[in-house]
């Protein structure tokens, strides 16, 4: 292998070796250098592991590489042999090249493709003033604006049609909460009919033949829609409908590939987009409202230390945020400080259990019938549920949603407020992993465990589900940041879990800090 090609090659590896390379990738980069026989062996070997970086991004949300990552030597080199090899090609080049290149990054063609028609497409309906953007942060009463939005636009057109959707089906539920009586509110994927011969993938690549009928489209929480889903839903608007985005630019992109809303609010005309800056949720000049700002500040792109963040809250004007080391997550302090959050939540839980008849009366009556009493008590064990949360970035790991949910659960057990350190005991606080749309339970709906039973708030008020009915449940004294966007909790624990090959990004902790709503303590490892 010749130096720059060598040189090239260990560039590429030791990028490669930072990422979360799935088997996926692995096999799209070998598939890749074997269709190209005619490419030097020593070529091969250094396209593989490109291709394999590249995919890789994809599946934390990225499109592409950016050249600038590499030193000037490599890109040199990578450009003169890859174009010479046509498995490269410029973005204005008619070539079936399966990468391309643009604006000094590197893009597997399909999603280079994909991002070329959906810019396409936004920027027509731009022209055609048929989308708009209200963006702001959490608590700035962008769900307040999207309801005066939509009573303005009937008042005068009776008859409009509206449609609401959100990515996840939490968003979906606290819409239903949140604007009692409007109809057609569902998830994109249900608005679109996603299923079966209708994948993602397909709706994506073509008009449907099914548009949706309706005048105007509002979707929730833009910020978790990743490009293949806007881009299906784009091909299914009717050629006079209108599109409203609503969301948080600076929060977590979509899990699923590409920056939509964060990418269209740095482009969108001012005129198309609204911005709301008004804090409701804390004041703008709390601790949690400073460190919000500060984050908000703070180059996106680059990571941030946690010697940083904790230097951020040293000036703090008051309280509110806390900053806590610890050894592990085992450490009797955060276990002690998840006790005592949780004990109201189990004491609520295990009273309601012990009400048995009435409660299985309650069950048999769909919805809850008129027990006033039973409906508060559920109603207040609900807002327990909300008082308290750990957030953490990964899901797995030491620090991992997984494995911090098994902490906690046994050493509540062993302090004897939960009855099983394994199963699913009364008082365990659960989330749904799985969509249900007829039991109304969506992928991160929050509940709690009443004996053989699960209480979840519907859009109907409090509902309760035989456990042995429900979707797919996990603990949930833990979640991962991006589970809990939407959701606000009262009290907020956030694990500044860091590693290496995963630093902190800004908006990761910009959106786990803002679920906060009165108190956030900053959890450190000991180094």
């Amino acid at each position: 292998m010749t130096d720059s090609n060598q040189a090239l090659h260990h560039e590429l590896l030791a990028l490669n070796a930072r990422e979360m390379v799935r088997p996926l990738d692995t096999a799209l980069g070998q598939c890749v250098a074997q269709a190209g026989s005619q490419t030097e062996p020593e070529v091969q070997q250094w396209l593989e592991v490109l291709v394999q970086l590249v995919s890789a991004r994809l599946g934390r949300g990225e499109l592409k590489l950016g050249l600038q990552e590499l030193s000037s030597e490599a890109r040199t080199q990578l450009l003169h042999v890859g174009f010479d090899a046509v498995w490269l090609s410029h973005d204005n080049a008619k070539s079936g090249s399966p990468l391309v290149l643009h604006d000094n990054h590197i893009y597997l063609r399909r999603f280079w493709q994909l991002e070329t028609d959906l810019n396409l497409q936004l920027q027509i309906l731009e022209e055609e003033g048929r989308l708009r953007v209200i963006t702001g942060p959490p608590g700035s009463g962008k769900t307040t604006r999207l309801k005066a939005l939509i009573d303005e636009r009937r008042s005068i057109n009776p008859d409009l049609r509206v449609a609401l959707a959100a990515p996840t089906g939490k968003a979906v539920h606290r819409l239903q909460q949140v604007l009692p009586g409007q109809a057609n509110i569902s998830t994109l994927h249900r608005l679109l009919g996603v299923g079966g011969q209708r994948s993602l993938a397909y709706l994506a690549k073509r008009s449907n033949a099914q548009p949706l009928p309706f005048d105007l489209v509002v979707v929730d929480e833009a910020s978790m829609v990743g490009i293949e889903l806007a881009q299906a839903l784009l091909n299914s608007l009717l050629p006079h409908a209108e599109l409203l985005l609503v969301g948080d630019a600076n929060q977590l992109p979509s899990v699923e590939p590409g920056e939509v809303f964060a990418s269209l609010c740095k482009r969108i005309a001012p005129a198309a987009i609204e911005h709301l800056q008004t804090q409701y949720r804390f004041k703008s000049d709390s601790a949690i409202g400073q460190l919000a700002a500060k984050l908000q500040s703070h180059h996106e792109t680059a990571a941030v230390s946690v010697a940083e963040l904790l230097s951020y809250t040293k000036a703090a004007s008051d309280e509110t945020v806390q900053c806590l080391r610890v050894e592990s997550a085992t450490d009797d302090r955060l276990v002690r400080q998840v006790a005592d959050a949780r004990r109201e939540l189990i004491r609520l839980a295990t009273h309601i259990r012990d009400r048995g008849p009435l409660l299985s009366s309650a069950l048999a009556a769909k919805p809850l019938g008129h027990d006033h009493d039973l409906q508060a008590m559920l109603a207040d064990l609900l807002h327990a549920l909300d008082q308290f949360m750990v957030l953490t970035p990964f899901r797995e790991g030491p620090l991992g949603s997984v494995a911090l949910n098994k902490v906690f659960q046994k050493a509540l057990h062993r302090l004897g407020l939960l009855e099983s350190a394994t199963a699913m005991p009364t008082g365990l606080p659960v989330i749904c992993i799985e969509n249900d749309y007829d039991l109304d339970l969506m992928n991160g709906s929050l509940g709690v465990v009443i004996g053989d039973m699960g209480l979840f708030d519907s859009s109907h008020g409090p509902r309760l589900v035989p456990l042995q009915q429900c979707p797919v449940l996990e603990p949930a004294f833990a979640l991962t940041v991006h589970k809990a966007q939407g959701s606000e909790f009262t009290n907020l624990v956030f694990l500044l879990a860091e590693s290496a090959d995963n630093p902190l990004s800004v908006p990761l902790v910009y959106t786990a800090i803002t679920r906060a709503r009165e108190s956030l303590t900053l959890v450190a490892t000991a180094p």
